[in-house]
Formats: structure tokens, sequence, C-alpha cells
């Protein structure tokens, strides 16, 4: 092997390492989120803020495992074409990753029908939801349905426990209730105000729930993402 395709090989395998790596990171923070979302049982305006902060942040961080899982899975390609003799560290890296990616869809669909069900009590309540929330949670059904099919990959099915596909079943079915009651637009980050009870527009029949967001704020670089940078 040239000293030239040497260290392409050197860099690629590097680099799917340290695509790894950071996912490994990600499970650690959504776990993290998970046993935060814990504490909220039913809606209670004096925990408002904070469970309306966790639910974006966990928003947030799940679109970004998501893009890193894609990424990962090009960098473990472009590796086993130039693995060589480092097929074994090929393969266990490899292993590593879907033993990964299992756990943290799975943490990333049951979090999400727990954070969803105080939107739904905060319903019950009377209290209406804030504007902005329909959109938010347009891109929450695009993220479960994203991670619906991952679980469904053949490389999967040995670690898949089938209570995360009926979890995500009732996670979309919650969401297209919180839909249907939610008013549109309004900055959501901002706390928009909140719609009197029975003044909830309806969601049109027209409308796809799968239908792409409004153009949401920038993303992070990638660096960012895998260095876990927070201030973007």
């Amino acid at each position: 092997m040239t000293d030239w395709r040497k260290a392409t090989a050197d860099k690629v395998r590097a680099d799917a390492r340290r695509f790894v790596d950071a996912l490994a990171r990600r499970l650690t923070e959504l776990d993290a989120m998970s046993r935060k979302a814990k504490r909220f049982k039913v809606f209670n305006a004096e925990e408002y803020s904070a469970f309306k902060q966790l639910f974006l942040s966990f928003t947030e961080r799940t679109e970004e495992f998501q893009l890193l899982s894609y990424l990962t899975e090009d960098s473990l390609a472009n590796y086993e074409r130039t693995a060589g003799q480092h097929w074994e560290d090929h393969r266990d890296l490899e292993d590593h990753f879907h033993q990964l990616q299992v756990p943290m869809l799975r943490q990333v669909i049951s979090t999400n029908l727990r954070l969803l069900k105080i939107w739904d009590d905060r319903l019950q309540r009377g209290e209406g939801l804030p504007y902005g929330a329909r959109e938010l949670f347009l891109e929450s059904i695009r993220i479960i349905h994203d991670a619906k099919i991952q679980l469904l990959h053949p490389r999967h099915i040995k670690l898949l426990d089938e209570s995360a596909l009926r979890e995500a079943d009732r996670v979309e079915r919650l969401l297209r209730t919180l839909i249907r009651k939610a008013p549109r637009l309004f900055d959501f980050a901002e706390g928009g105000p909140m719609l009197p009870p029975g003044l909830v527009p309806a969601l049109d029949d027209d409308d796809d729930p799968f239908a792409e967001p409004p153009e949401p704020p920038r993303q992070p670089t990638i660096e960012e993402i895998l260095h876990g940078e927070d201030d973007f």
C-alpha cells in the first residue's frame, strides 16, 4: 500500500471511530434528559418553563442524533471499503454502532411519549396549547416516523424489542391529536400567548402531518455536533 493510500485509510478509520464516539456521547446526553423527563408526570404551571425547555432541548438533541447516525453509517461504509487488514476492527466498530443506535432510538420514542403526555394533560385541563406548538409537533412526528423506520431495518432485528414499535405507534397517534388541537405559528421558544379553550383551530382536511415544517433556525455544524457544543 502506498503512503498516500495508507494515510487515506488511516483517516477514514479515525473518522469512523470519531463518529461512533460522538454517537456514544449523544446517548449519554439523551439518557440524562430522559431521567429528567421522569419528574414530569402531569401538567404543572409552576414547572412549565422547565418542562418546555426540556422538550425543546430533547427535540434538538434528537435531530442531531439522527443526523449523526446517518453520517456514522456513511463513515462506516467508507471504512469497510478501505479496511483491509483492519476488517475485524471495522466489524467490532459497526457492531458497537448498532448496539448504541437501538437503545438510543428507544430512548427517543419512550421519552417523547412521556413528554407528549404532559402536553395532552395540559389540554385535558382546558389550558390550550401555545402558538408554534403545532409546528413543533409536526417536527416531532417526523422524528418518530424516522426512528420507527430505523428500528425496522433488518440489521436491528436481533436487538429489537417490539414494545418500542408499539410505543412509536402510540406517540404518532398522540401527536396527531395534539396537532389537530394546536394553534398555528408564533415563536414557540418565546412562549407565545395561549388560545382560549374551544378556539383552537382544527387540522384542515388537506393538511399533511408529514409535511415539511417551516424553515428552522440555523442548524449546528458537523464539528459542533461531534464535540457536543451547545452555543450555536
